[in-house]
C-alpha cells in the first residue's frame, strides 16, 4: 500500500510540474473577412513589434480624450502614494480649460478643496474630466518643477509613438 501511495504521489507531482512548464505562443497575421468599422487601426505584436493588422496607420486623427491616458501614465510615474497624496483644486487650473467646451467631472465647483490623487484620477478617467487633467498636470509641474506636456511627449517617444504630439494634458 505504501508503494502504491508513493507511486501515485510521484505521478501527481510529475503531472503538477508538467502543467507548470512554460509554453511558447505564436501569433499569426490577423485578417478580417469584413471591413473594420474604424477610421484607423494598428495592431502590433508587443514581443517583436510585428504589425499584425493596420488600416490607415499613418492617418492624422484628433487625440480627443485618449490624451488623458498619457496624463494618467505621467501622474502615476510621479506620485507614488495616490491614496495619501492630496491635491488642492485651484482656480488657475480651472481657468486654463474655461471656454474650451471641454467635458468636466464637476471639480470646478470645489475650488480650494483637496482630493486624493486617486480620486482625481478617477474623476479624469471615468467621466473624462478635462479640468482634473489640468489640476493634476499643474500639481506635477509645481511639485517637481517639470513641464508636464514635455514629459508626455518624451514618454510618447519612448513608447515609439512617433507620430504623436501632445499639446495639453486633456
Amino acid at each position: 500500500m505504501k508503494k502504491l501511495c508513493k507511486l501515485l504521489l510521484v505521478i501527481f507531482m510529475f503531472l503538477g510540474i508538467y502543467t507548470y512548464i512554460p509554453k511558447t505562443y505564436s501569433y499569426e497575421i490577423v485578417t478580417f473577412d469584413e471591413e473594420v468599422n474604424t477610421d484607423a487601426l494598428l495592431l502590433v505584436n508587443p514581443s517583436n513589434d510585428e504589425i499584425l493588422y493596420d488600416k490607415n496607420k499613418d492617418k492624422v486623427l484628433p487625440m480627443a480624450s485618449t490624451t488623458k491616458i498619457m496624463t494618467y501614465a505621467i501622474v502615476v510615474d510621479y506620485i507614488e502614494d495616490l491614496e495619501n497624496t492630496y491635491i488642492e483644486v485651484k482656480q488657475t487650473s480651472i481657468d486654463k480649460i474655461s471656454g474650451l467646451g471641454a467635458s468636466t467631472a464637476g471639480f470646478q465647483y470645489h475650488i480650494g478643496e483637496k482630493f486624493s490623487a486617486l480620486d482625481l484620477l478617477r474623476g479624469m478617467m471615468i467621466p473624462s474630466g478635462c479640468e482634473v487633467a489640468q489640476i493634476l498636470a499643474d500639481y506635477i509641474e509645481d511639485t517637481y518643477k517639470i513641464d508636464f506636456v514635455d514629459k508626455m511627449n518624451e514618454k510618447a517617444q519612448m513608447l515609439k509613438m512617433n507620430n504623436t504630439i501632445y499639446i495639453d494634458p486633456h
